[in-house]
């Protein structure tokens, strides 16, 4: 799962970063339910399940690929295609001593105030559904890349990555398919 090692390198890169990224740890809090002591305790989901939380189609997007699993963590990626659009969901389940460990990190991505912007896109903290995220943007010659990134419910790391796919379309299709209420009720 080459994206969950990209999504790795990307978080220790903001927390190495200084001066415009300040921790805010309160702001979130709320949404965090297991500590790390109670995610080494818990059992994680299957990878079966994971993939069972999106359809085969999803609006005009089919699914490609999937791939599940990575050594010691449960995940799920999945690729929709439609003509020159891509939507590329990957989903981990931090349960174990494995995923509490990447959630640890991925907190103190998420939980900080983020605002870095240039000519090529953005990074930037904000908030669905009550929930923190981080939304990128990148600009290429190709067409942009829109990206979210997620917790929910102190378990479950969400990504979403839309390649020439606006970000309004990638909210929208996040909230039609009810990821973020699946997610919180297979956590519990």
């Amino acid at each position: 799962m080459k994206y969950v090692l990209s999504v790795l390198v990307l978080l220790i890169s903001f927390i190495g970063c200084k001066g415009k990224i300040a921790d805010d740890a309160n702001k979130s809090s709320k949404n965090i339910q297991l500590t790390q002591a109670q995610l080494q305790k818990t059992k994680p989901i299957s990878n079966k399940q994971l993939k069972e939380l999106l359809s085969d189609t999803i609006g005009d997007f089919k699914r490609v690929q999937t791939s599940m699993g990575y050594t010691g963590l449960y995940s799920v990626e999945m690729t929709y295609i439609d003509n020159d659009k891509k939507i590329l969901f990957s989903i981990v389940d931090a349960a174990g001593k494995e995923g509490s460990n990447l959630m640890l990190l991925m907190r103190q991505s998420i939980d900080s105030n983020i605002d870095i912007k240039n000519q090529n896109g953005y990074i930037k903290s904000t908030t669905i559904e009550g929930i923190r995220t981080i939304k990128e943007v990148t600009k290429s010659g190709n067409g942009i890349v829109n990206k979210l990134t997620m917790i929910i419910s102190g378990r479950f790391l969400l990504t979403i990555v839309g390649t020439n796919v606006d970000m309004d379309e990638l909210e929208e299709i996040m909230e039609d398919e009810r990821l973020i209420s699946k997610l919180q009720n297979l956590a519990q």
